[in-house]
């Protein structure tokens, strides 16, 4: 299965450094995203990022141990929202796919229980929502799922 992976945006920080650089217990978070996913059984990522930050990043498929496809966007190109990325990347992405953003952290469970959503034609929209075990996010996915035969949205 493949990720498109969205990283794009900068932080506060000095030099303009991406988000997706921020090391977290000695990882960019970007890495962190592609391990977790890793662990759902996503082997193939496709990242769309702004090319001047693409100099910076340094993943190595080897030791990550998948396939990393990287697709250029301008940095102007980046305020026309999310959709512009997945167009950009459409070459790619022959197959059911997960869009993942490079600087949020997430638990392996909850994209477990999405990937394995029985549903053959539809569209599924997992939004953040603060207080929630991941449990209870994949619980409340699939009731949601079953009371609906093309779900379009499902928030977490």
């Amino acid at each position: 299965m493949k990720a498109l992976i969205i990283a794009t945006g900068k932080s506060n920080k000095p030099k303009d450094e991406p988000f997706f650089l921020t090391q977290l217990l000695g990882l960019p978070l970007i890495e962190r995203v592609i391990r977790t996913a890793k662990q759902t059984g996503v082997d193939e990522f496709v990242v769309v990022v702004d090319y001047s930050d693409k100099k910076k990043l340094k993943l190595d498929e080897r030791k990550i141990g998948a396939k990393i496809t990287y697709v250029d966007i301008e940095n102007r190109e980046c305020e026309r929202g999310d959709g512009i990325f997945v167009l950009r990347a459409k070459e790619f992405l022959n197959e059911k796919f997960v869009v993942l953003r490079a600087d949020l952290v997430f638990d392996y469970r909850i994209l477990k229980g999405l990937i394995n959503l029985n549903i053959k034609s539809a569209v599924v929209l997992a939004v953040e929502r603060k207080k929630l075990s991941p449990e209870g996010v994949i619980q409340r996915i699939t009731i949601s799922l079953k009371n609906h035969q093309r779900p379009a949205v499902v928030f977490l």
